[in-house]
Order: structure tokens, then sequence, then C-alpha cells
């Protein structure tokens, strides 16, 4: 299962994707393929607030976790509200694959309403 990381340093934000539990870094998360779809920021990824750098990284992360670019359209306005914006501005965080899943069930059982479940700070 994938983990993501927010990493926040020098005022320079980047987002890494790791896999298994080992940790190991794979990649960090590139906002060209979300871009494509939508392009919300051009200066790429941000969170902590409901803006656009917010918007292109909810959409990036559904887009990365499902590989299904209906289901992160339909999803990433929410997934920005509930969980992208509560994640700690200026600051590093960690969004495990298991959270974003359990964010779309309870979306899809409640009409896309999530809530930040499994978010948490290194």
């Amino acid at each position: 299962m994938k983990t993501y990381r927010g990493i926040c340093c020098d005022g320079k934000l980047a987002v890494s994707v790791t896999e298994g539990t080992n940790y190991k870094f794979v990649r960090t998360l590139d906002p060209s393929p979300s871009q494509r779809i939508w392009n919300h920021s051009p200066d790429g990824f941000n969170w902590g607030y409901e803006g656009s750098g917010p918007a292109q990284l909810a959409l990036a992360l559904l887009l990365d976790h499902t590989g299904d670019v209906n289901m992160a359209t339909d999803l990433y306005q929410s997934f920005k509200r509930d969980v992208v914006a509560r994640l700690p501005q200026g600051q590093n965080w960690e969004l495990t694959g298991e959270a974003i899943d359990a964010w779309m069930a309870q979306s899809a059982g409640s009409g896309v309403t999530g809530a930040g479940a499994g978010l948490t700070k290194p």
C-alpha cells in the first residue's frame, strides 16, 4: 500500500510516494498528470487550506491512488475540503493509502462527505 508524505523544507513543498511497509522512497508525486486533467495550480501543490494548490494536490493524490480519472475528478473537491485542507499548513504530514480508501468508502456511503481519518503528523 502507498503512503504519501508532504514535505515542507525552506518554504518549498513536495510530496513523496512510498510503497510497502519499509517506507522505501519510490518517487515524488508529479503534478503534471493531474494538471493535464485540470490545471488549478501551475505552481504545484499546497495544503492546509481550501485553494488552488490544495485542489491540485487532492486531484493528484486521488488520481495516483486510484488510477481512475473519473473517480478522481468526481471526488477531489470533497477530498480537498475533508482531507487536504486539514493537513497542517507549512508542516510535514503523512497520509496512508488505507486512509484514502477509508475516506472514499465513507464518502460513497454518505453522499461524498468524508473525514480526515488516518492522517498523521510524522
